[in-house]
């Protein structure tokens, strides 16, 4: 059992590896890193996406209770991660919005995504794709007011959460999401050509991802107040699959093979956005690369674990 696990698992972190190497030796510009993120984040992802549920009879699977225990389970560690960010390392309440965040968000789609295609094909994609679709909106507009609201402009939320907002209603991701949704409750088939044409770009999404998510990770450092990274990577790696498991199984009463996905899904590491959210209220800057890097080492250990324990889809 446990080789079979690393066989899925660690061939997903070698080609990361690759990535880091091909970018630190500088065979991968910046440039060139970025020009491979469009197309993973504009074409390849929402192609799979698309077609996952245009395809996979998401109107007979659709199930609410699989947002309700992975949000509800992301809505308990922001708040745990913010009162021990605020109440333990005497971040500021602002800044510490940004270890919510952190403790969190997750990189679903350049390191989940092809993590649960290879563990588990199409029968994690389906309830992979819906938790996807709709985690920036939520935790972008939940970060946000966190921010804001310490800082003083709380009367203006409506605008500060505008345009977090505006950025999610136009992400690629969300759009194919919702359009292969729609499509497939038209229960019409995809025209062969269309199909064709997603299945090879689709195939694309996984290993691009991940060799992207490798050369984004050159020159990251850790810095700031290591021990409170510890916590918040603590808090992302252990805290929030125990909570979405909890919720999955014996508050909502999911499907034991959607269990399954939601909670590897929250053993994702924070995704880079935490980052840009940082950059963006300039606070919190360092401990937020801090956290990018410390979950994606870490998960490793935790996503081998959840993968031999729980039951497959």
């Amino acid at each position: 059992m446990l080789t079979t696990t690393l066989e899925i698992v660690v061939p997903v972190f070698l080609v990361v590896a690759f990535g880091w190497l091909f970018a630190s030796r500088g065979l991968v510009t910046g440039t060139g890193t970025a020009a491979i993120t469009n197309f993973v984040f504009y074409l390849a992802i929402p192609a799979l996406l698309f077609r996952t549920l245009a395809t996979g009879g998401v109107q007979e699977q659709f199930d609410w209770a699989i947002l309700g225990a992975y949000y509800g389970g992301a809505l308990l560690n922001f708040v745990a991660a913010w009162l021990l960010s605020r109440g333990v390392f005497g971040t500021p309440a602002d800044a510490a919005g940004l270890a919510g965040m952190a403790g969190t968000f997750s990189n679903l789609g350049l390191i989940g995504l092809p993590l649960v295609q290879r563990a588990y094909g199409d029968a994690g994609l389906v309830p992979f794709m819906l938790v996807i679709m709709v985690q920036s909106a939520i935790i972008f507009t939940v970060t946000t007011l966190a921010v804001e609201i310490p800082r003083g402009r709380g009367r203006g939320w409506l605008r500060s959460v505008a345009a977090p907002l505006r950025s999610v209603a136009v992400n690629p991701i969300v759009v194919a999401a919702l359009g292969g949704m729609a499509f497939g409750f038209t229960g019409l088939p995809l025209p062969g050509i269309v199909d064709e044409t997603l299945v090879l770009l689709g195939r694309a999404a996984g290993p691009v991802a991940l060799f992207v998510l490798g050369c984004s990770l050159v020159g990251c450092r850790i810095a700031g107040d290591l021990r409170e990274t510890l916590v918040i990577t603590a808090v992302k790696l252990i805290a929030m699959p125990a909570t979405v498991y909890l919720l999955a199984a014996h508050v909502f009463g999911l499907r034991p093979g959607w269990v399954t996905v939601a909670v590897l899904a929250a053993a994702m590491p924070c995704g880079a956005n935490v980052y840009v959210f940082a950059r963006r209220y300039d606070t919190y800057v360092n401990r937020a690369t801090a956290a990018v890097v410390l979950t994606t080492l870490g998960c490793v250990a935790t996503v081998t674990a959840l993968i031999a324990l729980l039951p497959p889809p």
